[in-house]
């Protein structure tokens, strides 16, 4: 799953003198896509968990707006399937 990069919807928190989203709050983004978390000079930055609209989730670490460090994605149950897909681990540049 992709991640919202280019546009931040709406944003419940704090902004800085640019306007950006900085610290602990909320973005929605135009496709239904939700971040809770800390944001630094619009970029997702810290700790934070990005939930998709299909259900799929990252919770974990982030840097310069990707995923970076320890995270864990969790995706949705499809019909017929016992178990949840996860992978638990290092992230680095948004990559597993």
């Amino acid at each position: 799953d992709d991640e919202e990069e280019n546009t931040h919807g709406t944003w419940d928190g704090e902004k800085n003198e640019a306007l950006e989203p900085i610290g602990l709050g909320q973005a929605t983004y135009p496709n239904g896509d939700i971040y809770k978390g800390v944001m630094q000079e619009g970029q997702r930055s810290g700790r934070g968990k990005y939930t998709w609209v299909s259900g799929a989730t990252y919770d974990g670490d982030y840097v310069e707006h990707r995923k970076h460090g320890y995270g864990v994605i969790t995706y949705p149950l499809k019909k017929g399937e016992a178990e949840r897909g996860r992978y638990e681990g290092n992230f680095e540049a948004g990559q597993k």
